[in-house]
């Protein structure tokens, strides 16, 4: 059966070392995986994900997961469970 939501929403924030953010949004998962899995984990403090969930491209956000995670390894398998479909 089809479920009418729509692709979610994936934001993606590298917290570095030296102050600055780097980020990137995007509803194409394999982007946001490349942004982190290619990210110098030495030089980041932290790792910032949300993932807004809508029936439309239209609609208000339904919900959303989002969380700051220390590691490059605990930042991916939380977004693959945030991308999960039940």
């Amino acid at each position: 059966m089809h479920n009418n939501m729509s692709a979610p929403f994936i934001r993606a924030e590298l917290f570095l070392n030296d102050g600055t953010i780097q980020h990137l949004s995007s509803r194409k998962s394999r982007r946001i995986f490349h942004f982190i899995q290619t990210a110098n984990e030495q030089e980041v403090d932290y790792f910032f994900i949300r993932v807004t969930y809508s029936l439309s491209n239209l609609d208000k956000a339904i919900f959303q997961n989002e969380g700051e995670y220390k590691s490059k390894s605990q930042a991916i398998e939380t977004l693959k469970q945030f991308l999960e479909k039940p």
